[in-house]
């Protein structure tokens, strides 16, 4: 493994590290930070292309925070028998609140 190889693997595992420790509200910001001193300008191209590659990280840990929460998301509805069940988020959405008030 030469020494670009061995910099790479010490950073991706650096990286795990945080994106472990991290909320998705600090990473999301964090990911702010990094947009507005990209959009600032004055960094050399390295300091550019390290944020840019940040920047890429952090975005992916905060989609991968945002599809955990969409997973654990339900909604209690009516049921048929009466009473209420719980059905994925997603689900919920393709029956209008309209439908449902008219219903019951």
């Amino acid at each position: 493994m030469n020494e670009v190889e061995k910099k790479r693997k010490f950073s991706e595992n650096s990286c795990n590290s945080w994106q472990r420790q991290l909320s998705f509200e600090e990473a999301f910001k964090e990911l702010e930070d990094t947009v507005h001193r990209l959009e600032g300008g004055g960094l050399t191209l390295d300091e550019s292309i390290a944020l840019f590659e940040r920047g890429m990280r952090l975005a992916k840990h905060c989609s991968q925070k945002l599809d955990n929460a969409e997973l654990k998301v339900s909604q209690l509805v009516p049921s048929d028998e009466g009473g209420y069940k719980t059905i994925p988020f997603d689900k919920a959405q393709d029956r209008p609140f309209e439908e449902e008030d008219a219903a019951g």
